[in-house]
């Protein structure tokens, strides 16, 4: 009964108003319509977003605006190239192997310099800690989700050889041009 009336109500409604009611009441399961979307403006639009509002104030100051240290400007360093750990022979006396390397800034206006230079190999070979006890060589030390390990070394250009073995891949590294077997 009451749905009944409910019903009458709303056709009257639509009737009186000269419109159309886009609601069937009378059927169970009947699916409420969607509001159309609201238009927001895109990010090439002139006009202004809406700030969103502030959150509750934690009292945590707010960092201090980056000061620019006012460095000089600075060529690049010529890197440092004693041998390519690459290349058989890699051009380092016997007994030694050929190593790149990341030398990171210690100062505000230092720049990193990279290279290879030639050293004594340890035993450390692909997924050994290198905390202890030096990487081989073809083998660099790099930190990875399990600590510092070594893993082999590989080119990271177009067209360098495939050395990891199989299921690893050559991943870059921080220093330039060099990648290791992860």
């Amino acid at each position: 009964m009451r749905r009944a009336g409910l019903a009458i109500a709303c056709w009257a409604v639509a009737l009186g108003c000269g419109g159309k009611a886009e609601l069937d009441v009378g059927r169970r399961g009947s699916s409420v319509p969607t509001p159309p979307p609201v238009a927001r403006p895109d990010a090439g639009s002139t006009e202004p977003n809406p700030r969103p509002e502030p959150g509750p104030d934690r009292g945590e100051p707010e960092p201090p605006p980056f000061e620019d240290p006012g460095c000089p400007p600075v060529s690049t360093l010529p890197d440092i190239e004693d041998c390519d750990p690459l290349a058989v022979p890699s051009g380092c006396p016997l007994g030694e192997s050929c190593f790149p390397f990341v030398s990171y800034p210690t100062g505000p206006c230092e720049v990193e310099r990279f290279g290879t230079v030639c050293g004594l190999a340890g035993t450390g070979t692909q997924g050994d800690s290198c905390i202890s006890e030096p990487c081989a060589g073809d083998h660099i030390c790099v930190s990875t989700g399990r600590g510092t390990q070594c893993v082999r070394l590989c080119g990271f250009a177009s067209g360098a050889p495939n050395v990891c073995s199989p299921g690893l891949l050559c991943l870059p590294i921080d220093i330039e041009g060099f990648g290791g077997c992860l």
